[in-house]
């Protein structure tokens, strides 16, 4: 604003000003910086500031400011150390900018001692403004800026879907389906090691009411070492329940050796009596990172003999087990 613009313009004069000496013996109270400010100015209470470098820099007699390109915008980053899990947030910022025609002078106060311009270097606007500001108002604050996106923190527990054996059906003479058994799927519940500051992930066959809060034994890989680590009696108080499970069954162009097989899908129930749908195809690359497997034995075949699929890792992408895309 143009007040930003006459305050630095004027922080300048305390930096540049001085008396000069004319060729006839008269002296001038003329600063030399005054044929400069008007370019300097223009950018406002930022660009103000980088022009009172300038100034400093034209002290030894130029009187031409070089002034460097000026960003539009500055990157403001800041963290939110109190965000819940599991929450959605959106934020506004507003900045804070320390007035350089009215700073913090007491060196009692925090971040005090700072040097503030004499007032016969002030334009009247700018003195009519710093006589309305409270004696500890030392700031001048931008417009609160557009809310963010909507940002969150995962929660410390989650399920990753993977997948299903369908239900067993028997047909009857008279052509319907009679249903022997429910369907069965793999999921992973995970679980976040504030300790150990990992993932704890186990395998885990659910079917419909399957609750996901048990104890059992989980794997880890370690960050260093990068081995995959074995702990037992894990909490996985992952607080979810499985209300519905679909897919498993064979497509076309499904073989005995080469198994293709609709994806799992889930319907669960969290905590706050939210309606969680998953899928396998949604969470495969979370499911194939969480699945350890033994390192191979060196195959004298090479790498193109049988088996292994995607790294001889995941049964059902080309290994030996069926079932889905994962296998059982």
């Amino acid at each position: 604003d143009s007040d930003a613009r006459g305050d630095v313009n004027l922080v300048e004069a305390t930096a540049a000003s001085r008396e000069t000496q004319s060729a006839g013996g008269r002296r001038s109270r003329r600063p030399r910086w005054a044929s400069a400010s008007r370019e300097t100015g223009g950018g406002g209470a930022m660009g103000g500031m980088g022009g009172a470098m300038g100034g400093m820099g034209g002290m030894g007699g130029s009187e031409t400011y070089n002034r460097g390109p000026v960003a539009e915008n500055k990157l403001v980053r800041f963290y939110d150390m109190n965000a819940v899990p599991g929450r959605i947030y959106r934020y506004r910022v507003q900045v804070l900018i320390e007035d350089p025609n009215h700073p913090n002078a007491n060196p009692n106060l925090e971040f005090g001692a700072q040097k503030a311009p004499h007032p016969r270097t002030l334009a009247p606007e700018v003195k009519q403004r710093i006589a309305n500001l409270a004696a500890t108002d030392f700031y001048r604050y931008t417009e609160w800026s557009e809310a963010t996106d909507p940002v969150s923190i995962p929660q410390l527990a989650s399920v990753i879907a993977g997948s299903v054996e369908p239900e067993v059906r028997i047909r009857m003479t008279s052509g319907q389906y009679i249903p022997l058994g429910e369907p069965t799927a793999n999921m992973k519940p995970t679980i976040f090691d504030t300790v150990r500051a990992v993932d704890m992930v186990v395998d885990r066959v659910v079917n419909r009411g399957s609750v996901l809060n048990f104890t059992s034994a989980a794997e880890y890989p370690h960050p260093i070492k990068l081995v995959v680590n074995k702990v037992e009696d894990i909490n996985f108080n992952v607080n979810m329940m499985v209300l519905d499970i679909r897919g498993g069954e064979p497509l076309p162009g499904h073989f005995d050796d080469d198994p293709f097989s609709a994806p799992g899908e889930f319907a669960l129930l969290d905590a706050n009596g939210n309606l969680v749908v998953q899928n396998e195809l949604d969470d495969f690359d979370r499911f194939l990172r969480f699945s350890y497997e033994p390192d191979e034995k060196e195959d004298p075949v090479g790498a193109d003999g049988e088996g292994g699929g995607m790294g001889g890792g995941m049964p059902g992408m080309g290994g030996e087990e069926g079932g889905g895309l994962f296998g059982n």
